[in-house]
């Protein structure tokens, strides 16, 4: 847990459940307030909201649902961990789509909780922090993200032809990101197919895996394309490139999932990625995944400030980094699933010359 007592709102009618839960984190250090209804909970929400909820819906059903999407579309940066009595693994996966930090049952141990909870604070700290050290210069990226999320939502409304649009932009605008990212894509989904993911999620991997890079539209192409290092303010600036991004797929509502994955597919599994800097289990599973195929196929490509390194030796710096920056159960996926097809689908690769 963060220093300092970080607020927790539980929302649960069941009153001994509540208490029971307030009490496990009381006294881990939480301040826990307990509210029993929507409203109330929304209400307090709008005018102090915590570092992270729990909402339960074993009793409140539907009401409870739509509570803890609400939150999740309101403000991004909270964690909400949906609670349930359902031992589903379809009421996981729509809690996650919908926005949710986590998924816990009812019947979750004292220490499932805590971790949970610690995990979401700490996120929340990460966001904070990033917002408050924005790098300067973003007025004319902001400028471009905006152009671009008008230009997409005009084009395509809430239809599913917007991820056309979005690809057939991106095509256009830079060809090597498109290649990159359709390569990334067929990956991701191969990787996930060997993890046994639903298709749903698969889904949502793919998108999130062709539209990862779609934030490098609003950088200054001067800066992509490089051919020196990037001093630590470029680089600094190109690293935005991951939250703008998600913040313009998340205009389209049916890609708002593929959009928290955009957001954290340059997190590193040690902690030390960006743009929060959040840690192993607290980033997505399918943005590790696409990390994954995003770092090879990077390495494997040619890129303004150096040459492609050799498919084998790739391989060998995903193992390499097996548990600092990736996922190692990730890696071990990637090695079964891709690792003897990549050779011949990377034959175009080398025309790919833009910064990571």
């Amino acid at each position: 847990m963060q220093d300092g007592a970080a607020r927790i709102l539980i929302v649960n009618d069941d009153a001994a459940a509540s208490e029971m839960l307030a009490g496990w984190l009381g006294d881990a250090g939480y301040d826990c307030r307990q509210l029993a209804g929507s409203e109330e909970a929304l209400a307090t929400f709008e005018h102090d909201p915590p570092d992270a909820a729990i909402i339960r819906l074993g009793r409140a059903g539907e009401d409870g649902m739509k509570l803890a999407r609400t939150l999740c579309e309101q403000r991004s940066d909270l964690g909400v961990i949906v609670m349930s009595a359902a031992r589903s693994f379809e009421h996981g996966v729509a809690a996650m789509r919908m926005g949710a930090f986590d998924y816990l049952t009812t019947t979750c141990t004292r220490g499932a909780l805590l971790e949970s909870v610690d995990r979401a604070v700490t996120w929340r700290s990460a966001v904070t922090q990033w917002n408050a050290r924005r790098p300067r210069g973003l007025d004319e990226v902001f400028a471009r993200q905006a152009a671009l999320m008008q230009a997409l939502t005009e084009a395509a409304p809430g239809s599913i032809a917007a991820l056309d649009v979005v690809m057939e932009t991106l095509c256009r605008s830079h060809h090597d990101l498109h290649a990159h990212s359709q390569r990334v894509a067929r990956w991701s989904v191969a990787v996930g197919c060997t993890l046994g993911l639903t298709d749903a999620v698969l889904d949502d991997i793919e998108r999130a895996a062709l539209l990862h890079d779609i934030g490098k539209l609003a950088m200054p192409r001067t800066l992509l394309m490089k051919a020196t290092p990037l001093t630590p303010q470029e680089r600094e600036l190109l690293q935005t490139h991951a939250p703008i991004g998600a913040e313009v797929v998340a205009v389209l509502p049916h890609l708002e999932p593929a959009s928290r994955l955009v957001a954290a597919v340059h997190e590193r599994w040690d902690g030390s990625g960006y743009p929060l800097g959040v840690p192993g289990p607290a980033i997505p599973l399918g943005a590790r995944i696409i990390a994954v195929a995003d770092a090879f196929d990077a390495q494997t490509s040619r890129r303004p400030y150096r040459e492609p390194v050799d498919v084998d030796l790739a391989h060998v710096e995903l193992v390499r980094q097996a548990g600092s920056a990736f996922d190692p159960d990730v890696v071990r996926a990637w090695l079964r699933a891709v690792r003897h097809e990549v050779a011949a689908d990377h034959g175009d690769a080398d025309d790919d010359e833009t910064n990571d």
